[in-house]
């Protein structure tokens, strides 16, 4: 889900190992997935890692998500990882794995579809598609026949009406529980409630880069923006202030809740805004790997978001993609797998694209690099020849 054209990001990912990778190019044309082999290959790279980032070049694209859900199935049956991380809203994803942990009542296209609430149809559609949908259903399936269930979690806040809902809830268990009076929790529960209805309205009709950039230009909107990001660091700081060391699970989730309400609030507030959410979908997945603690983890992700390097802005301002912030935390353990087109960031057009290989180019290094794939040296480069990238197929 992209606030900012991706395009012309440069993106480093992973390396694996230290010969050339074109002499580790393998070939399969015309198929939706990866052979035996290349799969072979792939796995067999994977070595003690526990962090896995899957990318993709764009979003909703049924080839990248056809290759990626192969790569999930075998990362869970043959490596062990029991936890799937998507870049998407954790409360709508919350419920999600309720359904996958047997919960038949979970309304699941719906929350797929809440996964990403923005006007963008296609971002909006991101996770809504039959492919996804196949996918969670395998790992439902999968848990009704395994003693080691497999968790599926959010790492994003692309909802700001679940994300509240949540943190109400939240404010008043944690608040009985501290004895705060009710009022308090009145005030603060009706105060983020007001700021919601602004952010829904954002999301509405302010999500694309260049709608964000509009909101900066117009005195109400502007005003709107501020209003209701005080509302957020008021509720936030009181309950800093209330809870500065607690290792209760409610507080610890209330607070993931409220900074990735806090960064979402940023985006509206500054043109840099939308970088801060790159830092809190790393905090997120730390939280839920000290959550799973022992447990290997899978992070779906676009290419972007997997980038190691930094962005500098035009007024000379620093920020870092999700990548860097989890290769600084999670060093050799954290390995990254980029499924992308004809060696660019990002695919082309459709219409243009024909006969072009579909490439999977798996890396785990340290080092950042200003290139896009930095001539691929010390990777595994696979190809799979594809008439054209498809888009996935939308539920409704």
């Amino acid at each position: 889900m992209k606030f900012f054209i991706l395009t012309s990001l440069a993106i480093s990912l992973v390396t694996l190992f230290s010969y050339k990778a074109n002499s580790q190019v393998t070939s399969r044309s015309f198929q939706d997935t990866l052979s035996s082999s290349q799969m072979k290959i792939i796995l067999s790279s994977i070595q003690n890692q526990s962090l896995v980032g899957i990318g993709e070049a764009e979003h909703g694209k049924k080839e990248y998500y056809d290759v990626k859900s192969q790569l999930v199935k075998s990362l869970i049956k043959e490596k062990g990882f029991t936890v799937m991380a998507f870049e998407g809203s954790m409360n709508s994803f919350e419920r999600i794995n309720e359904y996958v942990k047997g919960d038949s009542n979970i309304d699941v296209k719906k929350f797929l579809y809440e996964a990403n609430v923005t006007n963008d149809s296609l971002l909006h559609h991101v996770f809504h598609t039959q492919e996804i949908l196949d996918l969670i259903n395998w790992i439902k399936t999968y848990n009704a026949t395994h003693k080691k269930k497999v968790s599926i979690v959010g790492f994003d806040f692309q909802n700001p009406t679940l994300l509240v809902n949540d943190i109400n809830k939240q404010l008043k268990t944690t608040g009985n529980k501290a004895t705060v009076p009710d009022d308090s929790l009145t005030y603060f529960t009706g105060s983020l409630n007001k700021a919601t209805l602004v952010y829904e309205e954002f999301y509405r009709n302010y999500m694309t880069y260049p709608e964000i950039i509009g909101i900066y230009k117009e005195d109400k909107l502007i005003a709107m923006a501020k209003n209701s990001s005080q509302r957020v660091e008021e509720v936030k700081n009181y309950v800093d202030r209330k809870f500065p060391d607690s290792k209760d699970s409610l507080v610890s989730k209330l607070k993931i809740n409220l900074n990735a309400l806090t960064a979402l609030s940023k985006i509206f507030l500054d043109p840099n805004g939308a970088m801060e959410r790159d830092k809190n979908m790393y905090e997120n997945i730390s939280y839920y790997k000290n959550l799973h603690k022992g447990e290997k983890t899978i992070v779906w992700a676009h290419n972007g978001h997997l980038s190691e390097r930094d962005l500098v802005t035009g007024n000379g301002s620093r920020f870092y993609w999700m990548g860097y912030y989890l290769r600084q935390q999670f060093k050799s353990d954290f390995l990254t797998i980029g499924i992308h087109q004809n060696m660019k960031c990002a695919s082309p057009p459709i219409s243009s694209v024909k006969g072009s290989p579909l490439q999977v180019l798996v890396r785990k290094a340290i080092q950042v690099t200003a290139k896009c794939f930095e001539d691929n040296d010390n990777a595994v480069l696979i190809n799979i020849v594809k008439p054209k990238v498809e888009k996935a197929q939308f539920l409704y």
